[in-house]
């Protein structure tokens, strides 16, 4: 990463800081880490589930947080 996009990303994360609430960014913070620990295979199970009309993205993944929390 450059040291140009490294100050973008500062400035985007300074803004994310001061615009948005404590709870979006908690609520983003745990779809984010959720997410991340998925493999490749449960993600795609996911975003198949989404686009069939399941449920939205979020709500997956929501659901999925709420299974990690056990």
């Amino acid at each position: 990463m450059t040291t140009e996009q490294k100050q973008d990303l500062h400035r985007l994360k300074f803004a994310a800081a001061t615009e948005k609430g404590e709870l979006d960014l908690a609520e983003g913070y745990l779809r984010y880490e959720a997410l991340r620990k998925l493999n490749p295979a449960r993600y795609a199970d996911l975003v198949s589930k989404s686009l069939a009309g399941v449920a939205t993205f979020d709500e997956l993944v929501d659901e999925l947080v709420l299974e990690n929390s056990k």
